[in-house]
């Protein structure tokens, strides 16, 4: 295991200079730098998994697998100070985050990951939302090939970014971490799904939750991660939940049992 890990370190300083310097035509992967209310730009990458596989153990051919990247505004206008430290109760974090060879090793493997999955994919789909029923739209409401999905996300400074759960990610070190870029800290991270409301309206509704094993996210935050969403995405059905929660686990289990 330890050789592996020596490995990718070298593998991934060895690709470094290139990614980087693509990266930078890329602003850094954000979306857009000129987002505000009722225009909130996104990018859609259109096969992760296999953009990864190069530098990961996810297999080549893999099903493709989305990851969208969100800006958000007014961030620290909103949640103010509040930050969630990685878990430092949580044994896959503390391999991913501590200080020794290993911890260096994983880090630089996940920060070679997230810069391939936005170098690599040409396909990429960059937009604007003008409202909540829009952001939901975006990810078909929560359903992909044809069936309801959780979604693992995060959000940073100026953005949330999210992707299907599944066992196709079982092979990435950490959904969070990645997802986070091996961030220390994040604003919130957890999962989602979309519940269908019925009716003719065809409306939908956003669970939230802060189901985050590497950040473990405060569950007094969850009012002001409400507040955040409907700030940016106006009109967003959203509910929110501790991932203790009865109800979430109830309906996280319908969601499943559809998959």
């Amino acid at each position: 295991f330890f050789s592996r890990l020596v490995w990718r370190w070298c593998h991934t300083m060895h690709h470094a200079t290139n990614v980087v310097k693509k990266l930078h035509e890329l602003d850094g992967a954000s979306p857009s730098r000129h987002s505000s209310p009722g225009n909130i730009h996104y990018a859609v990458i259109p096969d992760y998994l296999n953009s990864v596989a190069s530098v990961s153990e996810v297999p080549r051919g893999a099903d493709p697998w989305k990851v969208y990247t969100v800006d958000l505004i007014d961030v620290g206008t909103v949640m103010k100070e509040r930050k969630q430290g990685w878990n430092q109760q949580y044994a896959a974090a503390a391999r991913i985050f501590n200080d020794d060879l290993s911890g260096q090793a994983l880090r630089a493997t996940i920060h070679m990951q997230y810069k391939q999955m936005f170098v690599t994919s040409p396909g990429t789909k960059r937009g604007v939302l003008a409202s909540g029923r829009e952001f939901l739209q975006l990810m078909h409401c929560g359903v992909v090939r044809g069936k309801p999905r959780m979604f693992t996300y995060v959000i940073m400074e100026d953005r949330m970014t999210f992707t299907e759960t599944g066992r196709a990610m079982k092979d990435v070190l950490s959904k969070h971490a990645l997802l986070s870029n091996a961030a220390r800290e994040v604003r919130y991270s957890g999962e989602f799904h979309v519940q269908p409301l019925g009716g003719t309206g065809g409306e939908h509704r956003l669970v939230i939750d802060n189901n985050s094993g590497t950040y473990a996210p405060e569950k007094a935050d969850l009012p002001l991660l409400k507040e955040l969403l409907l700030h940016n995405f106006p009109g967003l059905n959203v509910e929110v939940y501790d991932r203790e929660d009865p109800a979430l686990k109830a309906y996280t289990k319908e969601v499943k049992a559809l998959q």
